[in-house]
């Protein structure tokens, strides 16, 4: 018999749910190759959270990419200039806001900055476990 080689698992943070760690995880390069910048509906609500949180840096929205996270629900990887090929690790939560999407599901979304106090992580999180049939933002 053929013995399976155990594949090592990404780093995982929990702060009463999972986000993505991007430590030693084979999916950093992966997101890293793969982003863009953020569209108008994601800029929006962006630019809605911090302001809610009161973040302090000026000037991200010209220069923030984005990569969509693996989570199913529609979650991003927020990296500002510089921060590219940094290891970056979840620091806390700054706002968030809910809201029932088009679907009628309840979503929450949370805007969480990385320990360095930057732009992190765009948390989306929906009542069940289904991807959004059509996107937009009803809040």
């Amino acid at each position: 018999m053929e013995e399976k080689k155990k594949e090592k698992k990404p780093t995982i943070i929990y702060h009463n749910y999972p986000l993505l760690a991007l430590a030693n995880s084979p999916e950093q390069g992966e997101l890293m190759q793969s982003s863009r910048h953020p569209s108008k509906e994601e800029l929006l609500i962006i630019s809605y959270l911090s302001a809610k949180g009161n973040y302090p840096h000026s000037g991200w929205q010209d220069s923030l990419e984005v990569a969509e996270m693996t989570d199913g629900m529609g979650s991003l990887l927020l990296i500002p200039k510089g921060q590219k090929n940094q290891n970056r690790l979840f620091g806390k939560e700054i706002s968030e806001v809910q809201f029932h999407d088009a679907d009628g599901m309840l979503v929450s979304v949370s805007l969480n900055i990385d320990q360095d106090g930057f732009l992190f992580e765009l948390d989306v999180w929906r009542e069940r476990e289904a991807p959004q049939r059509e996107k937009g933002h009803a809040f």
